[in-house]
């Protein structure tokens, strides 16, 4: 019996050796499947790394070839550069070369300006003299009409001086074809341009048939010379002998100061021109002389004025300045006829941008009417 027993408690307790054994192993095995999760885990992430390192690998290589191909640009335009800089000093001895004889012929030019100054020195004595000898012939013809006094003028001027030579000293004042100032030239802008056309399709014109075909506006003529047409007579010698010429026309490069052009409405009794200042006008930096703002206003209204009321002079002009008009730009001076009382016509005037939209001045200006004797005296 109590071998029984002791087989039984033996066998008890290998049971529970055997039975804890199965546990431990158990959870070893356990440990071992969460261990084999985690490191499961461990490598797709790290698989994960490797591709994006991958991906990032190619991107590099990608942009390492685009920097081999723009140093190989780079290098290209380096060889460029040098031919173009070669190229360039080849230029630079040329324009030497040129620029030697360039101020070799200057010099020789200036040597020949220095005789042909020399030469007009010496014959303006001469010149003068057949100026006022031809003027007093000229008179005397006129009062006298003696062919006999003509003759003993002709034979006291210097023998230097033949009748050729008279003539070819005679102005321009006979010329049929002056030059008209308040046509186009190549100093004009765009809108100016466009301007003119449009006022100048306005006007009256003479078809191919020969009728004359009517318009609103007549476009004024402008020359550099207000006597241009003047009677002989006791002035012709002073018109002769004189150099004056119109303030605003003086210039001879064009576009260099006023370039303007009017047209007058004489049904509406309105005055419109389209002006260009030249860099010769500046006042403020960049802007136009409120001085030659004022004589613009002045020929406009004048010339206004002379259209309604014959020979006029400037008896009052009261400017308002709101804006400075920018050079180079193209402006509106528009003139209208207030009213007109004896020997008085008042006008008023505007300038605005091309398009109107801008007031740069005001103006308003009172003119008297004069003879044409008034005018001539001197």
């Amino acid at each position: 019996m109590k071998l029984a027993m002791a087989l039984v408690g033996l066998s008890v307790v290998v049971m529970g050796v055997l039975i804890f054994q199965v546990v431990h192993q158990e959870f070893r095995l356990s440990h071992l499947k969460f261990r084999l999760v985690e490191n499961s885990a461990q490598v797709t992430r790290k698989e994960e790394g490797i591709v994006e390192l991958k991906a990032k690998i190619s991107e590099l290589q990608k942009s390492l070839d685009d920097v081999n191909t723009k140093v190989e640009q780079l290098k290209k335009k380096k060889a460029e550069i040098e031919k173009s800089s070669e190229d360039a000093g080849k230029s630079l001895a040329a324009c030497t070369t040129e620029k030697e004889k360039a101020e070799k012929t200057r010099d020789s030019t200036t040597g020949e300006i220095d005789k042909l100054k020399e030469y007009r020195r010496y014959h303006r004595g001469d010149s003068l003299q057949m100026a006022r000898r031809l003027g007093r012939i000229l008179r005397g013809f006129q009062s006298l009409g003696s062919l006999a006094f003509m003759k003993s003028e002709l034979s006291n001027l210097p023998a230097s001086v033949s009748l050729k030579s008279m003539v070819r000293a005679l102005p321009s004042l006979f010329s049929s074809n002056p030059r008209d100032f308040s046509l186009p030239n190549s100093s004009w802008g765009t809108e100016m341009r466009q301007l003119y056309e449009h006022y100048n399709s306005q006007c009256e014109a003479v078809t191919d048939g020969g009728e004359e075909q009517g318009g609103l506006w007549n476009r004024l003529p402008s020359y550099n010379r207000s006597l241009k047409y003047a009677a002989g007579g006791v002035y012709l010698s002073k018109i002769i002998q004189a150099k004056a010429r119109l303030f605003t026309r003086n210039i001879r490069d064009p576009g260099a100061a006023f370039e303007y052009v009017i047209f007058a409405n004489k049904k509406e009794q309105r005055c419109v021109c389209i002006f260009q200042a030249g860099h010769l006008l500046e006042g403020p930096p960049g802007n136009v002389h409120g001085g030659a703002i004022a004589t613009m206003i002045d020929t406009v209204t004048g010339t206004h004025a002379c259209v309604h009321s014959g020979p006029v002079m400037t008896a009052n002009l009261n400017i308002n300045y709101r804006s400075p008009i920018p050079l180079g730009s193209t402006v509106l001076i528009e003139s209208s006829l207030d009213k007109k009382e004896g020997r008085k016509t008042l006008v008023s005037c505007k300038v605005t941008s091309a398009d109107g939209a801008r007031l740069h001045t005001e103006a308003t200006a009172l003119f008297v009417s004069i003879g044409v004797s008034q005018l001539m005296k001197g």
